[in-house]
């Protein structure tokens, strides 16, 4: 029998049966465990794994493909290789570091209005695929971090204009 759990592992231990329903061709168990499982007997509605056998000499527990007795991972198919070589090679190249653009000149981040305008060229860099996500994931944060140390700037000038106008008022006073 075949218990099969939610992260669609399967596990080749006997099951009690007195817990089965018996008047169906496949085993359906019902356990208490918080993660609910379904048995299945071997035969009609037996759910079949990937016929491979890894070097621990455990059998591989994904699913094989449509019409095959293998997974994606170990079909020899020569098509599913060669989408299996495309996926690798595709993988590869989205982990890939990849430079920015160089800019064609150098932006003044001196107040928040220069800060919406890099946002804005970023947004824009983004969509014509200038720059990466995370490239851009980068700059929107280092501007953020920017724009509050701007805004903490600006605060910091108006308590010591006010501590500036209370001290005067003090003295004349």
């Amino acid at each position: 029998m075949l218990k099969i759990n939610q992260k669609n592992q399967i596990d080749h231990e006997p099951l009690d049966s007195r817990f089965s329903d018996e008047s169906q061709e496949s085993k359906y168990i019902y356990s208490d465990s918080s993660e609910p499982s379904i048995t299945v007997s071997k035969g009609v509605g037996a759910i079949e794994t990937c016929n491979f056998i890894k070097k621990d000499g455990k059998q591989c527990n994904v699913l094989p493909l449509h019409g095959e007795d293998k997974c994606f991972f170990h079909s020899t198919d020569p098509e599913v290789v060669a989408n299996r070589a495309e996926a690798a090679k595709k993988g590869g190249e989205n982990g890939r570091k990849q430079m920015l653009v160089p800019s064609q000149e150098e932006l003044s981040l001196v107040s928040l209005s220069d800060l919406a305008v890099l946002v804005g060229r970023t947004i824009n860099d983004v969509r014509q695929n200038r720059v990466t996500t995370s490239q851009a994931n980068c700059i929107g944060y280092l501007a953020g971090t920017l724009a509050k140390i701007y805004e903490i700037r600006d605060v910091q000038s108006k308590v010591e204009s006010i501590e500036l106008i209370l001290k005067k008022r003090d003295q004349n006073g």
